[in-house]
């Protein structure tokens, strides 16, 4: 049986998870962790896991420092969803704050604040793949992959000016490495080509090809989850 050791507070120490990879002996079958402490004024890197807990009656069985823990289900698919063919150094709340310890629970709670802003990436769990929840995804990704390159990642002003310029300079269609727009990235000055934005007008539209248009129905099953 696992047993938690002591955190110190005046350390603002929390516990994070070194999650096995998917090839290690230990995690062939299940998730497979080890624990350690670190505190969070020494800014510690590691990732974060959001997601729903889910029914605590239906649990599953991973190995936490080689010993048997109970989690749900929905965790347990996370786990196994999130892990690669590294380890992994992450903080998941259900596992790294001693749940049956309220004193620890409480003072570990008014952290999570600063552990979700200190995390260098927060992974969001959706839950596994179904109905073409994959293919949304996916697509997802590449749209804003390009609507990035497009400067299209600050609100509607942007996006606004750009397509005025499409459509009301004619000679731009003529050299697809026109610069026809200026944008801004992180403070530094973004042009974005004509090519470019008819890459980003092309997934949107599905003109070029109906491949490229977005799976509506995988789209309305995805947000239609229980979250």
């Amino acid at each position: 049986r696992f047993e938690y050791q002591t955190l110190d507070r005046s350390r603002r120490e929390i516990r994070l998870l070194e999650l096995l990879p998917s090839n290690h002996q230990l995690s062939k079958f299940r998730p497979a962790c080890r624990t350690f402490h670190a505190s969070l004024d020494k800014n510690p890197p590691f990732l974060a896991l959001s997601y729903v807990w889910g029914d605590p009656n239906d649990g599953e069985v991973i190995l936490v420092d080689e010993r048997r823990f109970q989690v749900t289900r929905n965790l347990f698919d996370a786990m196994m969803g999130v892990r690669e063919t590294e380890s992994l150094i992450i903080w998941i709340d259900a596992i790294c704050i001693n749940q049956a310890d309220n004193e620890e629970r409480g003072w570990q709670v008014s952290l999570m604040d600063n552990i979700y802003r200190q995390a260098s990436k927060v992974l969001a769990w959706l839950g596994p793949s179904a109905d073409d929840s994959d293919a949304v995804i996916d697509y997802l990704q590449k749209l804003g992959a390009k609507a990035e390159i497009c400067g299209l990642h600050n609100g509607p002003e942007p996006c606004m000016r750009i397509w005025h310029a499409m459509t009301t300079t004619p000679s731009y269609m003529d050299d697809p490495t026109k610069v026809v727009s200026i944008s801004w990235l992180d403070g530094r000055m973004l042009p974005v080509s004509k090519f470019a934005l008819q890459l980003l007008f092309d997934s949107i539209s599905g003109w070029k090809s109906q491949d490229r248009l977005l799976p509506m129905a995988g789209l309305k099953s995805l947000f239609r989850r229980a979250w």
